[in-house]
């Protein structure tokens, strides 16, 4: 609750709108009572009043506070004259009430904030100030003096750039001054602002209008008050599922698009809306918007079902998440090497590891049942349940599939050709054997049998795995990744012993760039070959231990160079992950962020580094 909501009162504010088209207007007040802003009509009129929304007159009554939701919407329909004072002493009285949402809504329509206003502000509002301060100079005087960093952050911060003043636009203003990098940034991003201020209004009607837009919209416009959130995040926080879908179908915003949590860690959309328990419509409209396969969309070295399981999500989340992300969702292991049952297995609540469990179970045995390609797809990925082994088709699958690895393990690749062709005749019609042999694993193992093939050195069977055709192109959504996201590239990339196979791995197509899950590409893993610490890590995976090999990071700095300090470190190595902004005090120990995600003294920058002096659109 704002503390505008809080007993006490403010003196009344009256403001008069001018003749419109030689027709006179309804006179309209803003007044407060008991701190609450309200639009009261004193004439009526066939012209629409600042309450009106999507073309119906709604004038809110004395006890219906004014909302930022309310102040986009006055804007949207050029309700609000950004010169007219009364709009000012509005804002003033956001302030004095400490109505951060408030103040961010009127300031980003257009209400500016001039040095000698900010001055008024007192000390001891130290949130209030630090938001009023990255709003001043305002968006005229920036474009005037030819200010690029100041239109920049205000860009960043979604200020409306459709404004008009005296009859001039901003972009023409920005032309007058003919600075050619703030005409770009100003005309280039007003769809877009458009689009996110519909959002921020909460109007799917109007949205409905913009579709032919769509394909304009920049996707990468993120909001740095609300922790870089793209504008899909703000639908799914107000549980708007037109608004979602709108979003998803016609305007091209994916789920897995990425925004910070509360320690500045990056976290895909998708994940805040489990965290922010959203209607389940969303939920399953957000898993079938993403850029890459669910298995390759994580947040803290985890997928989204392991994730579910420690935010314990809602039995009927869980359920939707198994139906929607299918076998090789529930066959990943995390980065521990453990299974999706034994991370159950160690939930603190007896009642929900059942729970679980038993949905779990549900879904594999309808898989099974249907003979759907979901089941093969736990049999090739070597997830180990009871109802697999029971069922004999599936069984035989994970018995060849141990085959080729234990051939890769004797360097036999004549018998590796030959099982494969077993492997084959045991898989569905529509299960390629080039799908199989790329991605199979072994029953317990968390790597393919190529990792495997490169880890121990059998540049034939590599060679042979390559052969078999894979789905489509090679790209980095077909590449298969073990359970730390690695790829066999970086693997080939760690010792020079692997020279070879890691030509044969480029010339095949395989990205140099795909990243794992702790931030490393390719590079990063050249930068360590042929260290002690990355054999001994590579000498750890060959044997199977993997167990070990996570104790043997190559990158654990601390265990690395225990009397070195770490912070030092972090500036001398390029391929550690930065993190862009400060942790959030208040942030509470289990991980999970708050649902609103208004941050503007939390998102301090910790690097110096000033977030505001880039741009987030491209």
């Amino acid at each position: 609750m704002s503390k505008r909501e809080g007993g006490g009162n403010s003196c009344g504010l009256a403001v008069t709108t001018s003749s419109i088209s030689g027709a006179e207007a309804p006179t309209i007040t803003l007044t407060s009572v008991g701190q609450s802003a309200v639009w009261m009509s004193t004439s009526t009129s066939a012209t629409q009043g600042p309450a009106d929304v999507n073309g119906t007159s709604r004038w809110l009554d004395d006890s219906t506070s004014i909302s930022p939701r309310h102040v986009y919407n006055l804007s949207l329909q050029g309700l609000i004259n950004i010169d007219d004072g009364k709009w000012t002493e509005e804002l003033r009285s956001a302030i004095v009430h400490d109505d951060l949402e408030l103040c961010e809504a009127l300031l980003c329509c257009g209400i500016p904030m001039t040095p000698l206003f900010f001055q008024s502000i007192p000390l001891e509002q130290d949130d209030v100030r630090q938001l009023c301060a990255k709003f001043c100079p305002d968006i005229w005087t920036s474009i005037k003096t030819g200010n690029v960093k100041q239109v920049r952050c205000l860009v960043n911060l979604w200020h409306k750039v459709d404004l008009v003043r005296n009859g001039k636009s901003l972009f023409q203003l920005a032309i007058e001054h003919s600075n050619p990098y703030i005409i770009s940034l100003i005309g280039g991003i007003q769809t877009t602002m458009e689009v996110a201020h519909v959002v921020l209004a909460g109007d799917v009607k109007r949205l409905h209008t913009l579709r032919p837009n769509g394909q304009f919209i920049k996707r990468t416009l993120k909001h740095f008050g609300h922790n870089c959130a793209p504008i899909l995040y703000f639908a799914i926080i107000h549980n708007n599922i037109e608004m979602v879908q709108e979003l998803c179908q016609h305007f091209g915003m994916k789920s897995d698009d990425l925004m910070l949590d509360q320690d500045g860690q990056e976290i895909p959309l998708l994940f805040v809306a489990l965290q922010s328990a959203v209607d389940h419509q969303i939920i399953t409209v957000l898993l079938q918007s993403t850029h890459y396969e669910l298995t390759r969309v994580w947040y803290q070295k985890r997928n989204i079902l392991q994730y579910s399981l420690d935010i314990q999500v809602s039995a009927d989340c869980f359920a939707l998440l198994l139906e929607c992300g299918g076998g090789q969702l529930v066959a990943e292991r995390d980065a521990t090497n453990r299974t999706l049952t034994e991370v159950m297995a160690e939930l603190p609540i007896f009642e929900a590891q059942s729970n679980y469990k038993a949905i779990l179970e549900k879904q594999i045995q309808k898989w099974i049942r249907e003979k759907n390609k979901q089941a093969v797809w736990l049999a090739i990925l070597g997830f180990q349940s009871f109802f697999i082994s029971v069922e004999r088709n599936l069984c035989i699958i994970q018995e060849h599939v141990a085959d080729l690895a234990q051939c890769i393990t004797d360097d036999d690749a004549q018998r590796f050709e030959m099982t494969a062709q077993l492997l084959h005749s045991t898989l569905p019609d529509d299960f390629p054997i080039s799908t199989a042999v790329w991605y199979a694993r072994p029953p317990g193992k968390p790597q393919s049998l190529l990792h495997r093939a490169v880890i121990c050195g059998r540049q034939e069977i590599v060679s042979l795995i390559l052969s078999y055709s894979p789905p489509s192109s090679i790209s980095t959504l077909l590449v298969p990744l073990d359970n730390l996201g690695v790829s066999p590239l970086h693997y080939a990339c760690a010792s020079s012993e692997y020279s070879q196979i890691e030509a044969l791995l480029l010339t095949a197509g395989f990205s140099e760039h795909q990243m794992d899950k702790l931030e490393h590409d390719c590079a990063s893993y050249r930068m360590k070959r042929d260290t002690a610490d990355m054999a001994a890590f590579l000498t750890a995976l060959a044997e199977g231990d993997f167990t070990k090999a996570v104790l043997l990071d190559p990158w654990d700095v601390d265990r690395v160079n225990a009397d070195k300090d770490a912070e030092d470190l972090m500036e001398d190595l390029p391929y550690r992950k930065r993190v862009l902004t400060s942790a959030d005090p208040d942030a509470k120990s289990t991980g999970r962020r708050k649902s609103s995600t208004h941050s503007h003294t939390s998102g301090r920058t910790s690097l110096g580094a000033k977030p505001d002096s880039w741009c987030s659109i491209s």
